[in-house]
């Protein structure tokens, strides 16, 4: 059985590609970050919606957070320029109104989805 690094590298090379950049994208198409605006990438395993904001160019803090070490080492990897956390959605180290626009690509966290005001 795979360790949690291997799973980690596993996620990012298989189900990123063919799932969650998907998702991902898509996200972002429809929340349409502005610039300026600070991203907070909840649940972000190997960070995918930070980095796909990156890679289109977002001016602004980008933040992602998930309790999974192995997840985040392989985001560090992936993206030198993101601020990667580790910590949980039910107690974030963030003081209230932080961020613009919150995010969370996966199905079951989508709720956590929106845009401060």
């Amino acid at each position: 059985m795979a360790n949690g690094c291997e799973r980690a590298e596993l996620y990012e090379r298989y189900l990123v590609p063919a799932i969650t950049s998907i998702w991902a994208n898509d996200l972002l198409d429809r929340v349409g970050p502005r610039s300026g605006e600070s991203i907070l990438d909840i649940a972000c395993g190997t960070g995918v919606v930070a980095r796909l904001a990156e890679q289109r160019g977002h001016v602004g803090r980008l933040v992602g957070i998930d309790p999974n070490t192995a997840m985040l080492a392989v985001a560090r990897v992936k993206s030198a320029t993101v601020d990667w956390a580790e910590g949980s959605a039910l107690d974030l180290p963030f003081h209230a109104n932080t961020f613009n626009v919150v995010l969370a690509r996966s199905a079951y966290n989508s709720s956590l989805i929106g845009r401060g005001r």
